[in-house]
């Protein structure tokens, strides 16, 4: 059973400004956490901006991989949930130095200061990528083989057996292995299969689908993912200590394709090009019944509903020049 109360606990979020951390943040803060961001604030100030006024909120500007800003950030608090990264394959393969540096090397440096310094519960941040490839039609659990087949999973699985090789009695990690974030944010995000396909459903009236759309993957609102950081921090401390946990909805288990019909059924007048042949070796149908026997999470969020939200945000005119570099972690041509 979760706590309750939660006492006023001071939990720094590593990357906080982001997609997810933002929401996190917010989230956080309204449930009664002292809430301690540090981020780069690549993407500006914008999505945590109305929080910097909140008495519980406090910002650290800076790069997880500076050394005194890490030490700097853990000071006073007790909790840490890293959300920091270079996200995703193809922003990881234009970065590949960074990617090692920030995804596994900076990551290992912060569970160690934090260990280091008696801060015992560290959730980290991880990818449903790290399963990869699909072998036969079983679902994947949290023990099955990892074939990740890119640099940016490679890179989560290393994060992941050097963090967990430091627990001891004073250390305490949780993995999360999140499925593919979807929805409105913040700090939003176009480069994200769903948010991208609505996007260009609205604005060029196409939905494409590359390499046949028979790949399977699992999709999570990234308010529902915000959720389930928050349970992990309520959760006692025994029931997920040194755990892993898969992230997200066996309901919203999807082919790419099937993505994209729902999108054409919010956007009716796009047309729905499918293209190519079968490139992303990426295939992973995901079992969710750890985390929703352990932590008693179930999303709520629906991904039609999710659509029609962004597709009205963008004829609504919320995003001032949606090609700007802000909504995307990598260039877009």
């Amino acid at each position: 059973m979760r706590q309750s109360q939660n006492g006023g606990k001071r939990v720094l979020i590593v990357g906080g400004a982001g997609y997810l951390g933002s929401i996190l943040s917010r989230k956080l803060l309204s449930n009664g956490f002292k809430v301690k961001v540090l981020d780069v604030l690549m993407y500006g100030r914008e999505p945590i901006e109305e929080m910097l006024a909140h008495d519980a909120f406090e910002l650290v500007e800076g790069d997880m991989r500076n050394i005194s800003t890490l030490v700097k950030a853990i000071e006073r608090v007790d909790q840490v949930v890293n959300l920091a990264a270079i996200v995703g394959d193809p922003a990881c393969t234009l970065k590949p130095a960074d990617t090692i540096e920030t995804n596994f090397l900076a990551n290992r440096a912060l569970a160690e200061a934090c260990k280091y310094n008696q801060i015992n519960r560290f959730v980290y941040a991880s990818t449903c990528s790290v399963y990869g490839m699909m072998e036969g039609d079983e679902k994947l659990t949290e023990e099955s083989s990892l074939n990740p087949v890119s640099l940016y999973a490679r890179s989560k699985v290393q994060a992941e057996e050097g963090i967990l090789s430091l627990e001891d009695e004073n250390f305490s990690p949780t993995i999360l292995r999140m499925s593919t974030l979807y929805g409105y944010s913040p700090r939003m995000r176009f480069d994200l299969v769903v948010n991208t396909m609505t996007k260009n459903a609205v604005i060029d009236k196409k939905i494409f689908v590359h390499g046949g759309g028979k790949q399977w993957r699992p999709l999570l609102n990234v308010e529902d993912a915000a959720e389930a950081y928050m349970r992990v921090l309520q959760e006692p401390l025994k029931n997920v200590k040194g755990q892993t946990f898969n992230v997200g909805s066996e309901e919203q288990n999807y082919q790419i394709l099937d993505i994209a019909k729902a999108v054409k059924e919010s956007v009716p007048n796009a047309k729905l090009i499918v293209e190519g042949e079968e490139k992303d070796l990426r295939n992973y149908f995901v079992s969710f019944s750890k985390i929703e026997k352990t932590l008693e999470f179930k999303a709520v969020k629906q991904l039609k509903d999710s659509i029609f939200r962004i597709k009205k945000a963008i004829e609504d005119n919320r995003f001032s020049n949606i090609n700007d570099p802000k909504y995307y972690n990598v260039e877009i041509g």
